[in-house]
């Protein structure tokens, strides 16, 4: 994986790559700082790609509890745009749209729902 990301901000230029999607992670074994992961996924943000990746697929424990703070790598990192699954219920409406319980999700504290922030696309300022 980290082979790929790295051929990619090689080939930024040469095949026009804006944005790196990554639908798979691992656990967290160690720091966002020094996986090896995380690293790769920095080097392509530096590089001026857009990166996003999966929260992961760990939203419950093994009796079926609810599981907050189980986000994969590199969704840990902060330098990614992180993406969970959400559930519509089927409805346009976005108020009663939920984090999908197979999801993983950041601690409580830290959870935001796009129901409950600015409806606006979101910008990128210049560095």
């Amino acid at each position: 994986m980290v082979n790929g990301i790295n051929w990619c901000v090689q080939n930024k230029a040469a095949y026009n790559i804006r944005v790196l999607n990554l639908s798979m992670g691992h656990l967290p074994r160690e720091g966002y700082r020094t996986d090896p992961l995380c690293q790769a996924v920095e080097s392509a943000v530096r590089a001026g790609i857009v990166v996003c990746v999966s929260a992961g697929n760990n939203g419950k424990d093994s009796s079926g509890q609810l599981v907050y703070g189980g986000i994969s790598s590199p969704g840990v990192d902060p330098a990614v745009i992180t993406v969970g699954a959400s559930n519509t219920r089927a409805t346009a409406t976005r108020a009663d749209d939920t984090i999908c319980t197979f999801s993983s999700r950041a601690p409580r504290s830290r959870t935001t729902s796009a129901s409950r922030t600015s409806r606006r696309p979101a910008t990128r300022s210049s560095p």
